[in-house]
């Protein structure tokens, strides 16, 4: 059986995605030194309707040396979505950089942070649950009435999908 396949259509040189497609690059930022800070991923959109979402593994390396290696895996997976979770901009609501506050739970259990709540010092509880593996959104109502959730923020876009 022959089956037809569609190609994303990047171009590396150039750095231009067809519509539609979103781009994720697992990287190495060993050689950037704190050109990226601490962070273990980020998401830029310098061009209009071109986001790439970016998970700096080095950097969760360096903050997990010493643990085992599906502590890493499990980081950066999380990571990956809440990167790409940035590439739809949900959190206008907030003034935290596309984040939601950081106590922010998810919609179905108090004891887990949403996905996209902003990360603070390494105290916080959105901290210690870089490594859960759970990648969910909250669901809330808001004080002046109505609800948010980054879910329903994602699903208002239409297809092809343009940041």
């Amino acid at each position: 059986m022959y089956r037809r396949r569609s190609a994303c259509r990047t171009t590396i040189a150039t750095g231009t995605l067809e519509p539609n497609h979103q781009l994720l690059v697992i990287a190495s930022d060993e050689a950037a030194g704190d050109a990226f800070g601490p962070d273990a991923g980020l998401t830029i959109s310098e061009v209009d309707a071109r986001t790439s979402s970016w998970v700096f593994c080095d950097t969760i390396d360096h903050a997990l040396s010493g643990n085992n290696a599906s502590d890493v895996s499990l980081w950066a997976k999380k990571t990956a979505a809440h990167e790409i979770a940035h590439q739809w901009r949900t959190n206008g609501l907030w003034n935290l950089f596309d984040h939601c506050p950081t106590t922010t739970k998810v919609w179905d259990d108090p004891k887990i942070y949403c996905l996209l709540a902003a990360y603070a010092d390494p105290g916080a509880g959105t901290f210690s649950q870089r490594m859960n593996g759970i990648a969910r959104f909250h669901f809330l109502t808001l004080p002046g009435g109505g609800i948010h959730s980054e879910y329903l923020e994602i699903r208002k876009r239409r297809d092809p999908f343009e940041p």
